[in-house]
Formats: C-alpha cells, structure tokens, sequence
C-alpha cells in the first residue's frame, strides 16, 4: 500500500454505518449485540455517511502512527453506547491503555491526535499537558480576578454562542456559593464582556 500512495493511486473506501432504533432492537430473529453475526444489509440497508481516501504516507513514522490514540470512547455528542459488552469492556480498557501507553490523561492533545477545530474546555494540568493555561479553572476563587465566574457576571469573558453553555444555570461544583452579579467584594475580570 506504501508504495501504491506514493505513486499517486489513493485507496478509497466508503463509510457507512447501519443504525436500528431502540424500539426494534429485538425485532429481528437473531441478537444484535452477538459479536459472531453480522446485520444483513436486506434488513437493515447501509446508509454512506462519507469516504476515506489514503492520500499520503506518514512523514513522520513516530508522530504520526506510534503516537494515535484509537479509542472506542471518543464519540460525537449527541450519541451513545450499546448494550454490548464487548463494546463496553473496550470502552474501559482502551482508555486505560492509551493512558499508560502515551503517558497520561492529555493524550488527546498530540497533534495526531487533536482535531481540526480547537476544543475548549476546562480540562487542564496532569503529565503531557501541551498548554500553559493562565489563571484557575474553579470558581469561586481568589485568583484570576474571580474568573471563571458563573454565567453572566459583569466583568468576566463570557462563553460565545458556539459554546455548549446554554443560560444562566451553569453547572457549579458541590459546596459552591452563588455569587450576585453585584457582588462587590470580589474583584471582576478585565476582560471583555
């Protein structure tokens, strides 16, 4: 295949994925979960989702192919999980190799690894972290001017419309104190608002 790249001629496989409905999960005269089977395509059609296209070799062997993180776990929001078991034990064991085989939790991070679009979160610290990140990720706190703070407090940056934080009940840690907007004894970002 290496050489196959490398004159030009791109393998190209179509991805497909085959999705039953919760509701007829056990409608059909076999186990959708018995990993010895396969669904047939007569009874539940493959619908193409998109295409894979080899396009180029690794350039760098390491990076590129030592350093990837297959993980059955890392799915898209909005998701989730069968039943199976063998699903499930992989969704364990997967991320319990790739923390020790790359080293710590931020395995996510290697550029092999990361996607396109940035993600933002509050994950932070721990071995292999490739981020310097100002400031605390907790509120309340004495630091950082107070942020982040709940969702609307004046002064302090507040999540665009792209983010996932949707209103004024943002999720708080046990034993947080709620802190009013006119709250004066804490100090407020310079940030914009």
């Amino acid at each position: 295949m290496w050489e196959t790249i490398a004159a030009g001629a791109f393998p190209e496989y179509e991805l497909g994925v085959q999705l039953v409905s919760e509701q007829d999960e056990f409608a059909f005269p076999f186990d959708l979960l018995d990993p010895t089977k396969l669904v047939p395509e007569e009874l539940v059609p493959v619908r193409p989702v998109g295409r894979m296209v080899l396009d180029r070799n690794p350039r760098n062997f390491f990076a590129e192919t030592e350093q990837v993180a297959f993980h059955t776990a890392n799915i898209v929001p909005g998701i989730d999980f069968t039943n199976d078991p063998l699903l499930q034990g992989r969704n364990f064991s997967y991320l319990d190799t790739q923390l020790i085989r790359l080293g710590g939790p931020n395995f996510a991070q290697l550029p092999v690894n990361r996607p396109l679009a940035d993600v933002r979160t509050n994950h932070r610290d721990g071995y292999g972290q490739q981020v310097i990140h100002p400031g605390t990720s907790y509120e309340p706190n004495s630091v950082g001017g107070g942020c982040p703070s709940p969702w609307g407090v004046a002064g302090c940056p507040r999540a665009s419309s792209s983010t996932t934080r949707r209103g004024p009940t943002a999720r708080r840690s046990v034993g947080a104190v709620p802190v009013s907007p006119t709250t004066t004894a804490r100090p407020v970002c310079s940030g914009a608002a």
